[in-house]
């Protein structure tokens, strides 16, 4: 055994979490270390290097393993599963069936819950929630206020932020000076994301803007009409 359950513990929704304790060194921890608060051994491996460390709580039939880390004010719950070498920390939530792994990192105030999935090296961040049966991975980014939700399925190096609210497919591509992300609502280029109908109106001013060149905005028109075939940004 690496840990046991100490004595120490706090009340939160009506059930009783036990604060943890190291009984051996293992990866950064030392033996007698106080870690965080599970509710029951079920919740966290007693194999690998998996840790949850001082305020995160996990409980419910939530299970942390592998390598996962769980820090900060963070919790796991519901039937959730962090695993492989990801990381839940600031005041993310992980819940109902999801599961983050791989070596994804979910921080901030973010959460993804319902059967979503977040894996690879995908980061979700800030206000970003991920829901549904959606999923997240590769290189992919979710942040600021941004939903991915639906059959919503975000990947490579697409970058979803603001207000978007992706539900479908999201598309990458790298062929531009800046990468773009176009999903079933959006079109992001850079740090710029808008409806199509706006990046019609507004093309011009939002590439001088950034100082793109003539040829690089009638190459944006072209990715954009193209875009628009495929019934992406509307």
């Amino acid at each position: 055994m690496k840990y046991k359950l100490t004595g120490n513990n706090i009340r939160h929704a009506g059930i009783t979490l036990y604060q943890i304790q190291a009984l051996k060194d293992f990866s950064s921890i030392k033996v007698g270390d106080l870690g965080g608060y599970i509710e029951k051994e079920f919740n966290l491996s007693q194999d690998g290097n998996a840790w949850v460390y001082s305020d995160a709580q996990v409980y419910g039939k939530a299970r942390v393993y592998d390598n996962a880390q769980v820090y900060g004010k963070a919790w796991v719950y519901g039937d959730a599963q962090v695993y492989d070498n990801s990381q839940v920390y600031d005041n993310a939530q992980v819940y109902s069936d999801a599961r983050v792994y791989g070596n994804a990192q979910l921080y901030g105030d973010a959460w993804v819950y319902d059967n979503a999935q977040v894996y690879d090296n995908a980061q979700v961040y800030g206000d970003a929630w991920v829901y549904g049966d959606a999923q997240v991975y590769g290189n992919a980014r979710v942040y600021g206020n941004a939903r991915v939700y639906g059959d919503a399925q975000v990947y490579g190096n697409a970058r979803v932020y603001g207000n978007m609210r992706p539900t479908a497919l999201v598309q990458t591509c790298t062929n531009f000076k800046d990468s773009i992300t176009m999903t079933d609502t959006h079109i992001a280029i850079g740090c710029e994301a808008h409806t199509f109908e706006y990046w019609k109106r507004n093309i011009i001013a939002i590439g001088k803007k950034h100082g793109y060149t003539n040829r690089d905005i009638k190459a944006m028109r072209l990715i954009l009409n193209g875009m628009r075939l495929l019934g992406l940004g509307k």
